[in-house]
């Protein structure tokens, strides 16, 4: 499931609740811990709640996971949460996907370099 809804995206996952619960599928989402258009809609105490009840752990994309204390820390914006059951299989996937998007975003800066000696010459 994949959800960006611009700081609203606790009221979409408590909709989805039943779904989540039942499922167990993975959830991708845009977070900005609470907050839409400068309004605070919803604090860590939701968000955790909602997580733990449903026995999901959440990482940032970069592979790093939200917690509690990292709530008010810079953190990306994209998110994913999975089952505690799947959390070293998906956890893993992350990982390489982040490898891979490194390992592209260099391969696209090295094309780029190469054009400018090419351009330049």
């Amino acid at each position: 499931m994949k959800i960006d809804v611009e700081g609203f995206e606790l009221q979409v996952l408590l909709g989805a609740r039943e779904t989540l619960a039942r499922s167990r599928m993975p959830v991708f989402f845009e977070c900005n811990r609470g907050v839409a258009s400068g309004t605070r809609v919803y604090g860590a105490s939701q968000f955790f709640h909602y997580f733990d009840s449903l026995e999901h752990v959440v990482y940032g994309a970069h592979g790093v996971r939200l917690t509690r204390d990292r709530w008010k820390a810079p953190m990306p914006t994209n998110y994913m949460a999975f089952p505690r059951e799947r959390e070293e299989e998906l956890l893993e996937l992350l990982i390489l996907s982040i490898e891979w998007a490194h390992m592209d975003l260099t391969r696209k800066l090295q094309d780029a370099e190469t054009d400018q000696t090419v351009q330049s010459s």
